[in-house]
Parts: structure tokens; C-alpha cells; sequence
């Protein structure tokens, strides 16, 4: 029998809800706890009065959740909400508490009125969902729901339902990092803008511009509690909002291998920039990096979605040893004036909308687990494989229509496997500006146009090869037919 602990109770303050964790509800069973109802006590009191230490009092410190660390998550959120509300009641409905393994999971069901610091009048039913593990000597909260909305008079194990409507389990997926640092830089000296710190800008931007130039975008993602024995694949996720110019231009991901700040500036328009802060990032004072990209991605003209990048061997070697600087995202190919403009921009840690910020996303490495993405989608090890063959598929198949004889020639990155299409016209200008003579560049166009042809038949056996896998895949997995269905999980996390 599940037990329900109803009061009328009225109670100041809301919780941060930001943790998500994924819970097998099959084994729950109620109890009492004597022990925990008077942390919870304590835990809505702080929120009555707005005191943080009290709010924190419960919660695990030094705790990864899901590659979240839940303290340091809660205490800065419920911060933000005092700031943002001017009077809050919250009436607690409902109280369980169940067993659940060796932790204990505790819901409750609240009405909450509230009105903020504009004015506004909010009335909602919420949930606070506690996940509680043992230490030494008390029971301590280790995870904590996101804000959901549910029946007041509804069970735990439909709450637990909300959160996890498949069951999944707590090592189908490692985490969704948000990024301790993030900026750009741009190389146009208008306006002391290639000196310039935009660390706290809402937006990030990678590309060419034929008069500004390059820029650059630079992340950083903290990798504490990431065990990397748990690591299957590891997805760079940014919000493309906008599309400059063409839309054929690569992106190229590259390690970063030096120290930088993000810093604390932001664009301002109609002004001279400032220059950047001694230490901050900016054109002129950019980290160190590998020249060779470790992977590559193409935005496209699909605005209002996510760009994904697969980052695995990067993020596996930064949990094996190798220093974490970060990493960079620039053009791939050889810019120079003549290239058309061809630019992306995404939304940074710092957009309002924590929706479409950049994410981390790192997937389980166990066997025949599903892999949870950020919407809450699953799909099997098999269909994931189906999935990457048919997008490698798919961007052949595109890169083979962008070419142009005489304008457009085709590519091959030996180290990524990734085709790019070369602008000739600005390849011929490099090399001008290089200070090839007439004769020179046509003996290396002529060697050029050669490699374009054999990128090219390459290009289509690989593609037969892969549709000839996964057919394969397709019949193994019962869905024969269906070889052209492109398997994909959602782009938004």
C-alpha cells in the first residue's frame, strides 16, 4: 500500500529544479521515515525564508548525478528563484516515501501560488522529486527532478512515469554537460572587434566574412565524474539560429591545447569595442590548437535546430590524461577575400532560453542499453548504427551534388573522413597570394582536379558499401524494406 501524508500546511519558497535522474519503479514499496519527513520539513522552511543554507542543508555535496553536480546546480538556481520572486505560497497536497533498492525516493505534490518581482500572478501544480542515498550517518538528497507538472493526487510512481516514461536506467546515459566557459572571436579590426572579449555574449559565431574574416568559437566542458569506461559516444550539441551568406561551409572541431579565459564581456552595438581584459580571449589573444581538426560538421541552412558533431576520441582523451583546454570550432578549407561569405551562428551558455544552449551530451558505452538523448527518445546500439551509416550516407550523397566543374571540387579529409567541398576560384586567389606564378597554378589545379575525381569515385563506392550494410542491418534488426528510412533521434536536447 503506498501511503500519502496529506496537509494543509502554507509554505513560502520554490525548489531549483534542474537534475534529472531515471529510476526503475518496479521495486518500490512505501515506508516511513521519520528521519527524511524532517529534512523535508527543513528543506521547505529554508524556502519560506528564503534561506539558502537551510535549502542546502540535505543535499549531498561533491555528488555527480547524470554528469551533473547536484549541489552546486540547486544552490545557484534557488538563488535565482528568491531574485525572481516576490512572494511565493507554496501548499503542500501530498507526501510518499518509498523504498527503492538501496536509496529511498520521496514525492510531493504541491499548489503553488506565487507573484513575481513584475507583478505577474502564477498559480501552478508541481512536484519536487528527491532521490536519497545513505551516508555515514544520515540520509542525504544526491538528485533532485526537474520542475513537472503533475495531478495532485497522484502517486509517486506516476510522478517517477513523468520524469521516466520508459524506465530507463540510471547507466543508459552518462550525462548532458553545459559548458564552464564559452566565447568567440572574430579577426575584423572594425571597431576593435578582433580585440574584443564577447565572453558573456548570448551568442557564438563561426564562418567567413569576405571584409571581417574569420571566426571562431571556443568551449569548455568539465569532465569531473565522467567515468570513462562508461563513455559510448560523446555528441557536441549547438543551436544554429542563423545562416550568413552560403551555407556550404564546414565546420572543423579542433583540440584546444593552451590555457584561456572566457572573460566577461559582450558585444555592444553602434560603439567601439574595449579591448579585452589582460588574460581574456579575443582574436589577437587566442590559445594555442591542434591544426588538424578531429572532426567536422556542417549547419547547413537548417536554422532553428540543433548542429551535432561527434567529439568521442576527443572527450575519451581528456578522461584518460590528456589536459582539458577545451576545444574550437572554425571554417574548414582555405579562406581568402574572394571566398563568399558563408557564416553560422548558435546560442551560448549565457541565451536566456536554457533550452538552446550548447550541450555535452554523453552517451553509455554498455552493451545493448538504450541510449537516452536530451527530449527523452531511446534508441538500441543497432539502430544508432543505422543511424550514423545513414548520415554518412547522406552527407556523401549531398557533398557529391555540390560539385561544380570549374567552380566547385571535392575533398576528402584523410584524418576525419569527412568530405568538403573547395571553392576553386578562392583556391586559385591562395595561391596568388601565395606567390604562385600563372604556370604554377595551373600545373596544381590540373593535380587538384585529379584528387576531385578520385575523392569522387571513392566517395561512391563507400556509398555503395554502406547501403549494402545497411540493408544488412535492416533485415537483421526485422526491418527489411526499409533501408532508405533514415533512423535519427531528435536534434533539440
Amino acid at each position: 500500500m503506498i501511503i500519502k501524508y496529506k496537509t494543509n500546511r502554507m509554505i513560502q519558497g520554490l525548489s531549483a529544479c534542474i537534475v534529472f535522474f531515471f529510476l526503475p519503479i518496479s521495486s518500490l514499496f512505501a515506508l516511513e521515515n521519520p528521519e527524511i519527513e524532517k529534512k523535508i520539513d527543513n528543506f521547505e522552511k529554508g524556502l519560506a525564508t528564503k534561506n539558502i543554507n537551510l535549502v542546502m542543508q540535505s543535499f549531498k555535496k561533491n555528488d555527480v548525478w547524470q554528469g551533473v553536480m547536484t549541489y552546486p546546480y540547486v544552490k545557484e538556481n534557488a538563488a535565482e528563484l528568491f531574485n525572481y520572486y516576490k512572494s511565493i505560497n507554496l501548499q503542500r497536497i501530498r507526501l510518499e516515501i518509498l523504498a527503492l533498492d538501496q536509496r529511498i525516493a520521496s514525492s510531493a505534490d504541491y499548489l503553488l501560488r506565487a507573484t513575481t518581482m513584475q507583478g505577474k500572478q502564477v498559480e501552478l501544480k508541481v512536484s519536487f522529486v528527491f532521490l536519497w542515498e545513505k551516508g555515514e550517518n544520515e540520509w542525504q538528497i544526491t538528485a533532485i527532478n526537474p520542475l513537472i507538472m503533475v495531478p495532485v493526487d497522484g502517486s509517486v510512481a506516476d510522478d517517477l512515469k513523468k520524469i521516466d516514461p520508459g524506465n530507463v536506467s540510471q547507466d543508459s546515459q552518462v550525462g548532458h554537460l553545459s559548458p564552464v566557459a564559452d566565447s568567440y572571436v572574430y579577426a575584423y579590426a572594425y571597431r576593435n572587434w578582433n580585440k574584443a572579449n564577447w565572453g558573456k555574449s548570448g551568442s557564438l559565431g563561426a564562418g567567413w566574412h569576405p571584409t571581417g574574416g574569420e571566426k571562431r568559437i571556443y568551449l569548455k566542458f568539465d569532465l569531473s565524474g565522467i567515468d570513462v569506461k562508461k563513455v559510448g559516444k560523446a555528441t557536441l550539441k549547438l543551436f544554429h539560429y542563423h545562416t550568413g551568406g552560403k551555407n556550404s561551409l564546414f565546420l572543423g572541431v579542433h583540440a584546444v591545447t593552451s590555457a584561456w579565459r572566457e572573460g566577461g564581456n559582450t558585444y555592444h552595438s553602434g560603439q567601439t569595442e574595449k579591448f579585452a581584459a589582460a588574460g581574456e580571449i579575443s582574436w589577437v589573444n587566442q590559445p594555442a590548437f591542434n591544426f588538424s581538426p578531429l572532426a567536422s560538421f556542417k549547419p547547413g541552412s537548417r536554422e532553428g535546430k540543433y548542429a551535432e558533431a561527434d567529439i568521442t576520441p576527443l572527450v575519451v582523451a581528456w578522461l584518460t590524461g590528456k589536459p582539458n583546454y577545451g576545444l574550437m570550432i572554425k571554417p574548414m578549407g582555405i579562406m581568402s577575400g574572394r571566398a563568399p561569405e558563408s557564416s553560422y551562428a548558435f546560442y551560448s551558455r549565457e541565451y536566456q532560453d536554457k533550452n538552446r544552449r550548447p550541450v555535452l551530451c554523453i552517451g553509455s558505452a554498455v552493451s545493448g542499453s538504450l541510449v537516452q538523448d536530451p527530449k527523452g527518445e531511446k534508441t538500441t546500439e543497432l539502430e544508432a548504427k543505422m543511424r550514423d551509416l545513414g548520415d554518412r550516407i547522406g552527407a556523401y550523397k549531398n557533398c557529391i551534388s555540390l560539385e561544380r566543374p570549374g567552380e566547385i571540387m571535392l575533398y576528402l579529409d584523410p584524418l576525419t573522413s569527412e568530405c568538403m567541398p573547395i571553392n576553386i576560384a578562392s583556391f586559385k586567389a591562395y595561391l596568388t597570394e601565395k606567390g604562385l606564378t600563372t604556370s604554377e597554378i595551373k600545373d596544381r589545379m590540373a593535380i587538384w582536379d585529379e584528387k576531385s575525381a578520385d575523392v569522387k569515385k571513392k566517395l561512391l563506392e563507400d556509398i555503395s558499401r554502406m547501403e549494402s550494410e545497411l540493408r544488412q542491418l535492416h533485415k537483421n534488426s526485422g526491418t527489411e524494406g526499409a533501408s532508405e528510412k533514415r533512423v535519427s533521434l531528435p536534434l533539440n536536447p
